[in-house]
């Protein structure tokens, strides 16, 4: 049997659950617990619940925590639970940008309340500081130039104890991909897709664009950069999905780009929007989008398939139960 688990709280896990907004997190996800049907072998696996796989089965999940690896099956080859730590956090991510040349202007992981003052007071644009497992725009703080407000203290004095935090100018962003591939155990890798990917104005993410195989836009890594990141993750002991998000902008009057902005080394909304995007008839873009709380379910919407012309759909029942999710899918 082919077991599902989608533990969109994953960076949570991996944080032992320390910081404030994981509960309430885990609440909203619970709509999505069908989301990994869309892989290719989704509509014939059970979800995982309170069932322990049993020799001979299989288990899929969004990410690999340590309470899952004990819960997958003695044939199934997994990640160690360090490689997937480390590959997901966001000073890894620095580290390779650092040591291609690419990292933005005056980013750097600070350590402590201390070093993050010191880079505070000695930016000249405004910024933002991340703590290395946060998702979609949420566990950081933003700041004007040289100025590190109470709240933005408080932050820091409760976050740098735990762990590091990467730290970097604010971009004004104009272009915003991400880059989805399968590295598989030999350490070979395959891309899969590349999407446009759009967050709001506070920089949580809000969805994707996926188009046809044949128009796709390029990747905002080289090839080069691309193949560098899966040596360097699959030296670390890791294989499966991988994404790869990244920026283009303008900073200080002066274009940058960020190729390796975030690594999420576990399956994405990304992937998914590729999977998703097979639902629908060929040749047509589908925009993804996924609404700001609040926004009331929409089941009676029409459910995307081979036969859509433009317009705005839901998911399949069997992935996304009554719309419970609220996501939309535009046919472009």
């Amino acid at each position: 049997m082919h077991f599902l688990e989608t533990n969109l709280d994953f960076e949570y896990e991996l944080s032992q659950g320390r910081r404030p907004q994981a509960r309430p997190l885990r609440q909203r996800l619970a709509a999505w617990a069908n989301l990994l049907r869309l892989l290719p072998q989704g509509a014939q696996s059970a979800l995982l619940g309170a069932r322990v796989p049993a020799q001979g089965d299989r288990l899929s999940c969004w990410g690999w925590t340590p309470r899952l690896r004990a819960l997958a099956p003695a044939h199934q080859a997994v990640p160690s639970a360090e490689a997937v730590a480390r590959a997901n956090a966001k000073d890894f991510s620095h580290a390779l940008e650092r040591a291609l040349g690419c990292e933005l202007p005056h980013a750097r992981v600070v350590h402590t309340l201390e070093q993050a003052r010191a880079w505070i007071e000695q930016t000249q644009v405004p910024w933002v500081i991340k703590h290395p497992l946060g998702v979609s725009g949420r566990d950081r703080v933003v700041g004007k130039p040289g100025q590190c407000e109470a709240r933005t203290l408080r932050w820091l004095e409760r976050t740098l104890p735990q762990t590091c935090c990467v730290a970097q100018p604010w971009v004004d962003v104009t272009t915003e991909r991400s880059t989805q591939l399968m590295l598989h155990q030999d350490g070979t890798w395959e891309l899969m897709g590349v999407l446009q990917l759009h967050t709001d104005n506070t920089g949580t993410f809000r969805g994707h664009v996926a188009h046809p195989p044949t128009e796709q836009p390029k990747p905002l890594q080289s090839p080069q950069q691309l193949a560098h990141i899966a040596r360097a993750v699959h030296e670390l002991g890791y294989h499966g999905p991988l994404g790869i998000d990244a920026i283009e902008g303008d900073l200080q009057g002066a274009r940058v780009r960020a190729p390796i902005l975030e690594i999420n080394a576990r399956w994405t909304f990304g992937h998914m929007a590729l999977f998703a995007h097979r639902l629908a008839p060929e040749g047509v873009c589908v925009r993804w989008e996924h609404p700001k709380q609040g926004v009331p379910a929409r089941p009676q919407l029409p459910i995307l398939s081979k036969a859509a012309t433009p317009g705005t759909y839901r998911l399949p029942e069997h992935i996304d139960p009554g719309h419970a999710t609220r996501s939309l899918l535009h046919v472009l």
